[in-house]
């Protein structure tokens, strides 16, 4: 069974821009028509074709090991399979999330006063 869908990944990538469009609508705005401004706010629904093309490709590469039933091994294969392709992402934006946070705030404050008032950055 081949794993790679050689055809689904021109309509990743596309799917991917117009989610970074999206989330830069506001500087956008500045350099287009209002007409295609529109259409930018609509890209918001990229991310729900990207959860529909994840359950369709996770069918194709696993809907065949999980047919008949669900053994112990095939389970903690999948499971890990999950674990490395996502988790690795996860990490490093919670690092660089914490590095963020606390390279913008200032250290004489303390962390609760910075959670709890946004605007005392």
């Amino acid at each position: 069974m081949e794993l790679n869908i050689p055809n689904l990944t021109p309509l990743r990538g596309f799917a991917a821009m117009a989610v970074v469009l999206f989330h830069f609508n506001e500087i956008l705005v500045l350099f287009v028509t209002q007409e295609l401004t529109m259409l930018l706010r609509k890209c918001y629904l990229m991310v729900d074709l990207f959860f529909i093309m994840s359950g369709f490709i996770m069918l194709h590469v696993y809907g065949a090991s999980f047919t008949n039933s669900i053994q112990q091994h095939t389970f903690w294969t999948f499971i890990k399979a999950r674990f490395a392709r996502l988790y690795p992402l996860h990490l490093f934006t919670l690092i660089a999330s914490v590095v963020l946070f606390y390279s913008l705030s200032n250290a004489t404050d303390s962390i609760s006063s910075r959670i709890y008032n946004p605007n005392g950055m």
